[in-house]
C-alpha cells in the first residue's frame, strides 16, 4: 500500500513539476511523457526537499526543538498522496519516536514555508546574535521557545528599546506599552513597522549571509508585527475583553 502511495505521489508531483495545474494539462502531458519519466521527476522533486533539509541540519544550533524535529523528520519522510484533495504530501513526524500511524499528511507547499522559514530565522539569527549560544539563552528566556516568539519579542525590543535583544521584553508589562505608543486607533502597527524595517536597514550588508538574508529577514520579521496586530484590531467596544486576551498572550509568551 506505502509502495503504491509512493508511485502515485511520484507521477502526481511530476506532473506538477511539468506544469499540470488542470486535468486537461495533464492528459496532455501524459500524452507526450511517459510514465517513468515523470516519476523520475517527480522523485527528484521529493530528493530536492530532502537534501535541502540536510542542508539546513548544519545550522541546528540556531534553531528551535520545533525546526530541529522537522528536519530530523525530513531524514526520512514518507511520500505518498492525500487522495481527498489529490495532492502529493510528506508525512512526518512531529515528535521524537511518534508511532508512524500518527504521523501528519503535510503539503509539499507546507513542507517548502518551513524550510524557507528556517533558513530565514538562521539568516537573521546569526547577523542579529553572533553565537548560537546566545539564540538558545534567548529562547531559553521565553515560555513557548519558539523563533516566531523570538521574533515577536525582537520587534518589540527594537521599538521599545533601540536594541537587538529581545531578552530585554518583559511580555506582562512591554506588550501593553508596546501597543500604547505604536499602535493607532485603529490597532495598526505601521510605526513599529518602520522602526522594524529602518533597524533592519541599519545593519551592516556584510552581517547577513546568503547574499537574500536580508531581505528573508524582513519578511519574517513583518510576519511578527503582523502577528502583533491581530491583537490590537478590536472595535472600541470590545476593548475590555481584547486587553484581557493581551494578558493571556502575553503570559504565553512570558516565562
Amino acid at each position: 500500500m506505502r509502495a503504491a502511495s509512493r508511485l502515485l505521489f511520484q507521477l502526481r508531483a511530476g506532473l506538477l513539476q511539468a506544469g499540470a495545474a488542470t486535468a486537461e494539462d495533464a492528459a496532455r502531458i501524459l500524452a507526450t511523457q511517459s510514465f517513468i519519466e515523470l516519476s523520475q521527476l517527480g522523485s527528484r522533486v521529493a530528493e530536492k526537499y530532502r537534501q535541502k533539509s540536510l542542508q539546513l541540519a548544519g545550522t541546528k544550533d540556531w534553531l528551535d526543538s520545533q525546526q530541529k524535529q522537522f528536519l530530523t523528520a525530513m531524514r526520512t519522510p514518507e511520500a505518498s498522496m492525500d487522495m481527498e484533495n489529490n495532492i502529493p504530501v510528506f508525512y512526518i513526524a512531529t515528535r521524537p519516536n511518534q508511532p508512524r500511524d500518527e504521523w501528519p499528511a503535510v503539503s509539499l507547499a507546507e513542507i517548502e514555508a518551513t524550510l524557507d522559514h528556517i533558513a530565514a530565522w538562521t539568516g537573521l539569527a546569526r547577523a542579529a546574535f553572533s553565537t548560537a549560544a546566545r539564540v538558545q539563552s534567548i529562547f531559553a528566556t521565553a515560555k513557548t521557545r519558539t523563533a516566531d516568539e523570538a521574533c515577536r519579542r525582537i520587534a518589540v525590543a527594537l521599538c521599545l528599546y533601540r536594541r537587538w535583544e529581545p531578552e530585554l521584553v518583559r511580555p506582562n508589562e512591554d506588550y501593553a506599552q508596546f501597543r500604547r505608543q505604536f499602535s493607532d486607533s485603529l490597532g495598526r502597527l505601521n510605526p513599529a513597522r518602520q522602526v522594524v524595517l529602518d533597524a533592519l536597514d541599519a545593519t551592516p550588508l556584510s552581517s547577513w549571509k546568503p547574499a537574500d538574508a536580508k531581505e528573508k529577514a524582513r519578511t519574517l520579521l513583518m510576519t511578527a508585527v503582523d502577528e502583533l496586530e491581530k491583537r490590537e484590531r478590536p472595535t472600541r467596544a470590545a476593548r475590555t475583553s481584547t486587553q484581557m486576551e493581551d494578558e493571556s498572550f502575553a503570559e504565553r509568551d512570558d516565562d
